[in-house]
C-alpha cells in the first residue's frame, strides 16, 4: 500500500524535475541568442555589472591584504594578478558565451596596425609629457587644501615605491622590474579595462568613442593618483582605440608595455649612469607648449587615418 501511494508523487517530482530542465535549457538557450545582438538584455548587464564590481572589491580586500605582507615585486605581482586578471577572467568566463573569442584574444592583429599604433604613440609623446607637466602642477583652491595634501602624499607613496623598485643596477633588476611593472601591468589591466569594461560598454552603449574615453577615465581613476590622472586617461583612450580598430586584445597589451618599458630602461639607463639627466626631469621640462600643439594635431591626423584605412579595409572586405 505504501508504494501505491508514494507512486504518484514520484511520477509528479520527475514531471517537475523535466519541466525545470527543459525550462533552465530553454532560458539559456534565448539568453545566448540575445547576447549575440548588438544591444545585450539588460537584466544580464546589470548583473553582471554589479557581481563583477562586488567580486573586484573582494579582489581588491583580500588580494590587497596578502600583498601588504610581501616585498615590492610580490606585491605587485599578487595585486596585478588578483585584482584585474582574476576578476576579468572571471567576468569573462561566466558572462560572455565564447570567453576567447569575445575577449578578442584568438585574434593578434595586422602587423600594419602594430606599426601604425606604435608610430602614434611617438607622434603623440610630447603632448603626453606636456599634459604630465599641467597635471603635476595643479594647484587646488585653499578650501580643498586637505585634500590636495592627501592627494599628494599618496603620489609621493607611490612614487616612492616605484624608485625602490627601480632602485637596482644589474641586470636581474631590470628583467624583475620589467616583469613586475611592465608585463603584468600589461597583460592584467588590458584583460580587465579593454577585455572586459571597455567590451561591454561597446555592447551595450553601441557607442565607440563614448564608451573608449569611460573606459579611459575609469582606468585613470583606479589607479589613484591624482596628478597623473589626465595623462593617463589620454593613454587609455588611446588603448581603448588600438583594442577597437584592430580588434585585438595583443595590440593594446603590446603598447601597454611598451610604454612601461621604456620608463623603466630609461631610469635604469640613468642609474647606470650611461645617462646624465634623469629621463623624468627631462619629460617635463624640455617639451614646450608649441611642441605639445604640433604632437596634439598629429596625433589626432594620425588616429584620423587610422580609423579610414580601418574603415575601407573593412568595406573591402
Amino acid at each position: 500500500m505504501e508504494s501505491l501511494d508514494t507512486a504518484p508523487v514520484t511520477n509528479r517530482r520527475q514531471q517537475d524535475t523535466k519541466k525545470f530542465c527543459i525550462f533552465a535549457i530553454e532560458f539559456r538557450t534565448q539568453a545566448k541568442l540575445k547576447r549575440s545582438n548588438k544591444n545585450p538584455m539588460r537584466i544580464p548587464f546589470i548583473a553582471g555589472t554589479v557581481l563583477l564590481t562586488l567580486f573586484w572589491f573582494v579582489s581588491a580586500a583580500f588580494f590587497g591584504f596578502i600583498g601588504s605582507f610581501a616585498n615590492e615585486y610580490v606585491a605587485s605581482i599578487i595585486i596585478q594578478i588578483g585584482i584585474w586578471l582574476i576578476p576579468g577572467l572571471v567576468y569573462a568566463y561566466f558572462f560572455y558565451d565564447n570567453s576567447l573569442n569575445d575577449l578578442n584574444v584568438k585574434n593578434f592583429g595586422k602587423r600594419s596596425d602594430y606599426g601604425l599604433f606604435i608610430l602614434l604613440y611617438i607622434v603623440s609623446f610630447p603632448f603626453l609629457a606636456y599634459l604630465i607637466k599641467i597635471n603635476e602642477a595643479m594647484i587646488f583652491p585653499e578650501s580643498m587644501a586637505t585634500l590636495e595634501q592627501m592627494f599628494r602624499e599618496m603620489e609621493d607613496k607611490a612614487k616612492e615605491i616605484t624608485l625602490r623598485m627601480l632602485s637596482g643596477t644589474s641586470l636581474m633588476d631590470l628583467m624583475s622590474a620589467l616583469f613586475a611593472m611592465a608585463v603584468l601591468p600589461a597583460i592584467c589591466e588590458e584583460v580587465f579595462f579593454r577585455g572586459v569594461v571597455l567590451n561591454n560598454l561597446m555592447k551595450r552603449t553601441s557607442r565607440l568613442h563614448l564608451s573608449v574615453w569611460l573606459s579611459a577615465i575609469l582606468f585613470s581613476f583606479v589607479h589613484f593618483q591624482f596628478f597623473g590622472f589626465l595623462p593617463r586617461v589620454v593613454l587609455g583612450a588611446f588603448l581603448g582605440y588600438a583594442f577597437v580598430l584592430s580588434k585585438s586584445l595583443w595590440l593594446p597589451i603590446v603598447l601597454h608595455f611598451l610604454n612601461n618599458a621604456m620608463a623603466i630602461i630609461a631610469y635604469y639607463f640613468y642609474q647606470k649612469q650611461w645617462i646624465s639627466e634623469d629621463p623624468q626631469a627631462w619629460e617635463t621640462e624640455t617639451i614646450t607648449l608649441w611642441m605639445a600643439v604640433l604632437s596634439l594635431t598629429a596625433s589626432v591626423c594620425s588616429l584620423w587615418f587610422i580609423f579610414r584605412r580601418n574603415k575601407v579595409r573593412s568595406n573591402s572586405e
